[in-house]
């Protein structure tokens, strides 16, 4: 709805200003391509535009207008924080003079840290995380324009640690203690991974619904239960392979409907077919025994 009420209205420029990294720094996956501040700003745009990188801007000052081309209008004010998007057309401006500052980033790494720590398109505004921004701009600025590892480096982690404590503010619910049955939850998801069980027997033994035990462990964990019992399957699943189980009799052992499911499987958590890993293991057994003789 938003993308076609603006869309079709909306003029939209591309940005076409962007640093090029140099080999190291593409090396890393992930870099602050600038940084900026402005004061007393009470430009108002006409255009939305589309930035092609990332970007995290603090309103330290004032208040104001978000308008995306998808996701519509968003009031913002004095300690939130602005998230821009590659293909995201967004435009902004103060209702009355504010203060701004701002880090922009790129890099391969860019787009998975947005899906893993939620940072996406369907949240451009991030309350109370100006702070996060500010910090990272202040340990940035004096790195700016140092090439050598240690400041790439740093401005990396810099730019980590922003992203994480945004993603706390998105996701407040992570920074709670863990409920106590989760530790417990976790032990028997663990000790049946040989035998995985009902869910929602777990759940009514823990007197939750399932539905909230599926939340909130995912909240607190990342993953979804299943999810993290295929993973503990798998890593038994390893430890067997390992001792020189066939790969039939390690399926069968954990439970696996057919060896054809579980290689399927073991393949798409490891990149490696099962083959492949025992194969590599005899391999490196035999390197180490003919080094042994030597």
């Amino acid at each position: 709805m938003y993308k076609s009420l603006f869309m079709k209205s909306a003029r939209i420029l591309r940005n076409e200003m962007f640093r090029t990294p140099l080999a190291r720094e593409r090396t890393l996956g992930l870099w602050v391509d600038r940084i900026g501040q402005r004061l007393h700003d009470s430009l108002q745009p006409e255009a939305f535009r589309v930035l092609g990188l990332y970007a995290a801007i603090a309103i330290e000052r004032g208040n104001g207008i978000l308008r995306t081309t998808a996701r519509g209008n968003h009031k913002v004010s004095a300690g939130d924080t602005i998230l821009l998007f590659p293909n995201e057309g967004a435009l902004y401006h103060a209702q009355t003079a504010w203060d701004t500052r701002w880090v922009v980033w790129s890099g391969p790494e860019a787009s998975v840290l947005g899906k893993l720590s939620g940072l996406e398109p369907a949240t451009p505004v991030i309350r109370g995380g100006a702070g996060a921004v500010t910090t990272a701009w202040r340990r940035i600025s004096p790195l700016m324009t140092s090439q050598d590892f240690e400041a790439l480096l740093m401005r990396k982690i810099a730019l980590l640690d922003m992203i994480r404590d945004l993603a706390s503010l998105h996701r407040p619910l992570e920074r709670r203690p863990a409920p106590p049955w989760l530790a417990e939850a976790l032990t028997e998801l663990e000790r049946r991974s040989s035998t995985p069980g009902s869910l929602h027997a777990l759940a009514g033994r823990l007197h939750v619904s399932p539905a909230h035990f599926r939340r909130l462990f995912k909240a607190h964990t990342g993953t979804s239960p299943k999810s993290f019992q295929l993973a503990q399957r798998i890593n038994k699943a390893k430890e067997l392979l390992t001792a020189g189980h066939p790969i039939k009799n390690v399926a069968a052992t954990l439970g696996f409907a057919d060896v054809f499911h579980f290689m399927r499987l073991f393949r798409r958590m490891t990149g490696q077919t099962a083959g492949q890993f025992s194969r590599r293991l005899q391999a490196s057994s035999q390197r180490l025994t003919g080094q042994r003789r030597i």
